[in-house]
């Protein structure tokens, strides 16, 4: 069966419209799991890592030589023990290991789904789809998402805002490589070719 382009155009530009409202999910999430691991690793094991090494050498000078060690750097000793303590407890209350886990999840379904709909645009045999079996594509597609947006876990607002400056200059890439497509489908649709 041939395309009815008047009916099926729409629908497979929504396609392509929800294929890069999938791709900014998938990059959104992976970039929030790359922030949390970062600030895990750097902010807060890092300073614990070095601090705890501080107060081990500390504790072994006090233990050596108890009365040659000034008084405040006895009370050093304790501070940075105790700042030890506190980023300890960040690290297991925040549990920003497991977030970053679940947003890199969320990241690789949301490219697993892209890549479907990129093999379903790209084969041949599209050409000849029926509009039910388009409309079939399309509905999957639209409760994948859905069901993606459920499963995952919520992108917090400072995150969100600081990956679409970053990923505006990527947005707009992918949005020439989508109009591109979109010419190239168009023009194979209506018998042009692909390269006119």
């Amino acid at each position: 069966m041939e395309l009815d382009n008047k009916e099926q155009m729409p629908m497979m530009e929504l396609i392509y419209h929800q294929m890069a409202h999938i791709e900014k999910n998938y990059l959104l999430h992976y970039h929030v799991g790359d922030i949390l691991e970062s600030t895990e690793k750097r902010m807060i094991g890092l300073p614990m890592a070095i601090l705890s090494v501080f107060v081990t050498a500390s504790i072994g000078v006090s233990i050596a030589a108890p009365d040659q060690l000034p008084k405040w750097a006895i009370y050093l000793s304790g501070g940075l023990s105790l700042l030890v303590s506190i980023l300890a407890t960040l690290i297991t209350f925040l549990s920003l290991k497991d977030k970053a886990a679940l947003h890199n999840r969320a990241a690789e379904n949301y490219y697993y789904l892209l890549a479907q709909c990129k093999s379903f645009i790209s084969d041949p045999e599209v050409k000849t789809i029926s509009n039910e079996d388009l409309k079939k594509k399309q509905e999957y597609v639209r409760e994948e998402v859905r069901r993606l947006h459920l499963d995952s876990p919520a992108i917090p607002g400072w995150a969100y805002e600081k990956a679409e400056k970053l990923f505006s200059s990527y947005t707009n890439v992918s949005n020439h490589v989508i109009e591109n497509q979109k010419k190239w489908l168009s023009n194979w649709l209506n018998g042009k070719g692909a390269n006119k």
